[in-house]
């Protein structure tokens, strides 16, 4: 019992008949109102012999201290439940039917109340249940009935009440993390919609409630997936880093899921990509320009969306009923999404539409990944060459070193992707503002040869980001200028042979399906085969995929296969690579086409067109090292002329020495 001290006569009167005011249906407050009100009465001290009896209703004549003393006790389990209700409803419960109230007390002991174990469920007019050790009971102006789970369920008082008092039902079993099992939850779901407040809040809630249970699950999507008679079904998509164990498995049983390890999709995209490849199904350039100009159209409104879709894409096949007996690839012009998890859509958002501008779509499974590394061991070069690693001092990260320009403010500067380079801080920064110039990377400015060291090279002195639109391509780029270590030549990291020397490139109007070829710091030296020949993807990383958890969006990318699928044109850490063609001439130049941005689960690597590139860096063609290989080639000729005479000189000189020892 709470022992009031100090309390003074007349005040225990006033707050005590400001309760009793629960007979007037105009006196209508909450719980937290009648919180206040006793929270107001534990003050000061007074004499129990100094204090009145006054009449209570029909109860019989009480001290007031006594009555205020278990109102208090009702404050407490009111504030346990956490349920907003009014005066009148509680009236309405404790009198009766006119019958005498005497106070929680004996109502305690009659439910087998016990301290924290009790919790109030549910308070309407003449109907009161509570939980207690997990049996439910209930109050119907009579004696005590008791209900089995296979007869009542608490959250299926949601389903058969009033919208109001399901709702106060539900908000405090969320609070107290009692969550429905599957049957209950699709239930609700189609009693209320999955647009409503109550069920997007529910599913989040419940999805973090079950994130929790395992450090291995990476994110938790609400989302709904319609069976075969078209029923609305809840399930959870659950991410995992590393297989759940089957006591973590046990923890989320009840509920309805999905486990999705993050990087791990059907086969689907990889199986439809190399039928494309043998059967050479290929798009006419007008049907490739009406189905660039219908992504372009709808990307960024799909992409906004639908926060689990990662590329956009037209293709000259569509895959039906893929999983089935029945699963066909057939030759039909549509628009590819590639999504996280096909068939179940994520709580707050709508299906696709079958057609877009007339043009149908095709959903499989898989995402876009920027190709950025963690540093590892790499060779220190005295003198820079493309292909090789690099990183900077504010960035985690490495990546592959494109090439060389002659910037008109930087001068020589080496370019890769920005996302190599940058940290988060500044990825965001460029991403909001598009362009980031020297001396705004202060001081965290230093690049390095290999990454993840200290052997700085020179600075960054640019980044720019553009989205793309119509026919512009989208970038992320990241230029530093070159302090140490200066390159000589045109060549590349383990591939002498290869050169670039004349730094000349490709427009789109030469892209073909001739062979393309990469040198990157993971991959090193591969070939590839363009899949369309016109910039025309458009791609998205998805944060629970992307090594860098980067949001950004990029238009009108190009994609590269690989020739054989026992490799993949890049991996991580290729980042930033430069991508050629050969020329057919007498020479077999070497010509850039793109810049190596990231790649896809399904096995394709995503290119921006180098044209763009050029153009955002202010210049039309990369650095010529013609002149330095001329350079390199006369002392070659020197070298060789030189110890050529040498040899001849010896030679005579012993063959006059043969002759003189001959005479002798």
């Amino acid at each position: 019992m709470i022992v009031l001290t100090g309390l003074h006569v007349k005040e225990a009167e006033q707050t005590v008949a400001k309760l009793e005011q629960i007979k007037s249906d105009t006196f209508n407050v909450n719980t937290h109102t009648i919180s206040e009100v006793l929270s107001e009465l534990i003050l000061t001290s007074t004499k129990e012999d100094e204090v009145k009896a006054m009449q209570i209703g029909k109860s019989k004549k009480r001290k007031p201290t006594d009555r205020l003393n278990e109102l208090h006790e009702y404050n407490e389990i009111f504030s346990r439940a956490n349920i907003i209700i009014n005066i009148c409803e509680l009236e309405t419960i404790i009198s009766n039917q006119g019958e005498t109230f005497y106070g929680p007390n004996k109502s305690a002991k009659k439910f087998k109340m016990a301290g924290d174990e009790f919790t109030m469920l549910l308070l309407v007019p003449c109907h009161r249940e509570y939980l207690y050790s997990g049996e439910r009971y209930k109050e119907h102006h009579g004696p005590l009935v008791t209900f089995s789970d296979q007869e009542v369920s608490d959250w299926e008082h949601c389903l058969s009440t009033d919208t109001t008092s399901a709702r106060k039902i539900a908000e405090f079993h969320i609070k107290n993390q009692n969550f429905p099992e599957q049957q209950v939850l699709n239930k609700l779901f189609q009693r209320y919609g999955r647009k409503d407040e109550l069920i997007t809040t529910l599913c989040n809630k419940l999805g973090t409630f079950i994130k929790e249970k395992s450090k291995k699950i990476v994110q938790v999507i609400p989302s709904y997936f319609k069976d075969s008679d078209l029923c609305e079904k809840i399930i959870f998509v659950i991410c995992t880093k590393e297989d759940l164990s089957e006591k973590e498995e046990e923890t989320i049983k009840k509920y309805p899921h999905k486990i999705r390890p993050v990087g791990e999709y059907s086969l689907e995209g990889k199986t439809v990509t190399q039928r494309q490849l043998e059967t050479k199904e290929n798009l006419s350039f007008q049907d490739l320009q009406k189905l660039k100009k219908c992504i372009n159209k709808h990307a960024d409104t799909l992409f906004s969306k639908h926060k689990m879709l990662s590329i956009i894409a037209p293709s000259p096949v569509r895959s039906k009923l893929y999983g089935s007996e029945n699963a066909d690839i057939i030759p039909e012009l549509c628009i590819v999404f590639y999504v996280h998890t096909k068939k179940y859509i994520p709580i707050e958002e709508e299906p696709f539409d079958n057609f877009y501008d007339e043009i149908p779509v095709d959903v499989r499974e898989g995402s876009f990944m920027t190709h950025p590394a963690n540093p590892v061991n790499h060779e220190t070069l005295s003198n820079l060459k493309m292909g090789c690693n690099i990183g900077s001092e504010q960035s985690n990260y490495t990546g592959t070193l494109g090439g060389f320009i002659d910037h008109p403010t930087y001068g020589l500067c080496g370019l890769t992707c920005a996302h190599v380079l940058l940290d988060d801080e500044f990825m965001d920064d460029l991403l909001r503002i598009g362009s980031i110039i020297w001396p705004n990377f202060h001081p965290n400015e230093s690049v390095t040869q290999p990454g993840g060291t200290t052997n700085v090279m020179g600075r960054l002195v640019q980044a720019d980001y553009k989205k793309g639109e119509d026919d512009q391509s989208g970038l992320e780029i990241a230029l530093f200028q070159v302090e140490r270590r200066h390159p000589h030549t045109g060549t590349f990291l383990g591939h002498d042979d290869m050169r670039f020397n004349s730094g000349k490139s490709y427009g789109l109007s030469r892209i073909n399906d001739a062979p393309v070829v990469k040198i990157g710091s993971t991959t090193h030296e591969t070939v590839g085969i363009f899949k369309m020949s016109s910039p025309a993807v458009s791609v998205r990383p998805l944060s629970i995929i992307d090594a860098r958890s980067l949001k950004f969006t990029l238009h009108n990318q190009l994609e590269v296969c690989p020739l054989t699928d026992r490799y993949a044109f890049s991996e991580r850490g290729d980042s930033g690579s430069l991508v050629f063609m050969k020329r057919s001439d007498e020479d077999n130049e070497y010509i850039c086409v793109g810049m190596v941005e990231g790649g896809t689960d399904y096995g394709t690597t995503i290119v921006t067109p180098i044209t763009s590139i050029l153009q955002a860096c202010g210049v039309d063609s990369f650095k010529s090292f013609e002149t330095a290989n001329l350079s390199e080639d006369l002392k070659n000729v020197e070298t060789r002329i030189t110890n050529t005479m040498d040899q001849k000189f010896s030679e005579v000189m012993d063959k006059l020495n043969e002759r003189g020892n001959n005479v002798t």
